[in-house]
């Protein structure tokens, strides 16, 4: 009898226990005001997540990510901006694990010496864009992967 009402004691601090790191974990989600952009990039690009620890664990890696984009926009002299995007919630490595699928090659390319002694003059920047010869960004997902 002793037994089964020490199991019953550690199965209700079990759940206890449970309930209240449940509680903490929601508590600590929803007190960074980061989580309001969280949860509309969660909206926007239909992520959801199988319970509140993987929510918090891909949180802490979007808040890294935007901390990322945010530094690199400061930045003066760059001709881009970042921006949130459907893999704002991986990691580096994540992402180079499902979507990089560079190889560099084991051995160096020969290269050729160049058959025009002088050159005309070219500008110094060429926006190919305006040119039309450069499409818009789009993702491949993992389109020449392993």
């Amino acid at each position: 009898m002793a037994s089964s009402s020490s199991l019953q004691s550690t199965i209700i601090m079990g759940i206890v226990v449970s309930l209240l790191c449940g509680v903490s974990l929601r508590l600590t989600i929803a007190n960074d005001p980061l989580m309001a952009i969280f949860e509309k990039w969660m909206v926007d690009f239909d992520r959801v997540y199988a319970n509140d620890v993987e929510k918090l664990l891909r949180f802490e890696v979007f808040k890294t990510n935007l901390q990322y984009i945010e530094s690199t926009n400061k930045k003066s002299g760059l001709t881009y901006k970042l921006g949130l995007n459907k893999f704002a919630d991986f990691t580096n490595l994540e992402f180079m694990t499902q979507f990089a699928s560079y190889t560099p090659r084991s051995t160096p390319k020969k290269s050729t010496p160049c058959k025009y002694a002088t050159f005309v003059s070219a500008p110094t920047s060429v926006d190919w864009r305006l040119q039309g010869a450069v499409t818009p960004v789009r993702d491949q997902c993992s389109c020449g992967g392993m």
